[in-house]
């Protein structure tokens, strides 16, 4: 009787561990729809680095009983900022078996590179980072204004970095100076000094403005102060607009 018992508990164990570890009941194929902004490539390959995560100490998630959907989103969710994720998987119970997972994303609209350190980030409109960027990614998206945290603060993927006024203010900013053929590369922002919003010119000098101000105004004072009273910008070290009428030049 007890070795009937020991033959079926050693059947049961080596049951539930084929089923577990058998490569026919796991995810074996990683689809992802809908990126734009992130390669591909790269997502697939975070889902198969959390795919083949352990589950039970000997086994992976990777088997389709093991697999925990909620800890994929979880992870992608802190890597990612995504406006909608959509996880699904189809499996075949006969014949080779094996699961597709589907992962169908919508990216938050990115339209600004964030620079804190040696790291370059994706933020929306709304001044909150959608996604850090590699090194190989940046060049291609240099097309997108560039802000710089003066102070280097580390950055949390799904944190706000700039209120919506003040990415406005400062796009408006930009806007009026291309209009006045000011070409400029950067845009420096300290927080440790206050309203310190710095545009760096590719003449060599500085336009501190306060983006949830009067930008307007400022601009018209800066466009009055070019063309009326400095006549040679490139010996310019900084124009300070934000403090009304009272324009400081060095």
């Amino acid at each position: 009787m007890i070795a009937v018992g020991c033959a079926c508990f050693v059947l049961v164990v080596a049951g539930l561990a084929w089923l577990l570890g058998s490569p026919r009941l796991g995810i074996l194929q990683v689809v992802v729809n809908g990126a734009e902004s992130i390669p591909a490539d790269q997502l697939v390959a975070k889902i198969n680095g959390e795919l083949d995560s352990r589950r039970l100490l000997f086994f992976h998630q990777r088997n389709r009983f093991l697999f925990d959907e909620a800890g994929l989103r979880a992870a992608l969710s802190s890597t990612y900022s995504f406006e909608s994720l959509s996880i699904e998987r189809s499996c075949t119970l006969f014949g080779p078996g094996g699961c597709l997972l589907q992962v169908t994303v919508k990216e938050k609209t990115s339209q600004l590179l964030w620079k804190s350190g040696d790291r370059t980030y994706l933020a929306d409109l709304q001044g909150v980072v959608t996604r850090e960027l590699a090194s190989e990614e940046t060049e291609p998206l240099g097309r997108l204004p560039l802000l710089s945290d003066m102070n280097a603060s580390p950055v949390v993927v799904g944190s706000s970095i700039a209120s919506p006024e003040e990415i406005s203010g400062i796009f408006l900013f930009h806007q009026r100076l291309r209009d006045e053929g000011i070409s400029f590369h950067a845009t420096g922002i300290d927080r440790m000094v206050g309203k310190w919003t710095a545009v760096e010119t590719d003449a060599g000098y500085r336009i501190l403005f306060d983006p949830v101000g009067d930008v307007t105004s400022q601009a018209d004072h800066l466009n009055i102060l070019l063309r009326d009273t400095v006549k040679d910008p490139s010996k310019l070290e900084y124009i300070d607009l934000r403090f009304g009428d009272h324009i400081y030049y060095k």
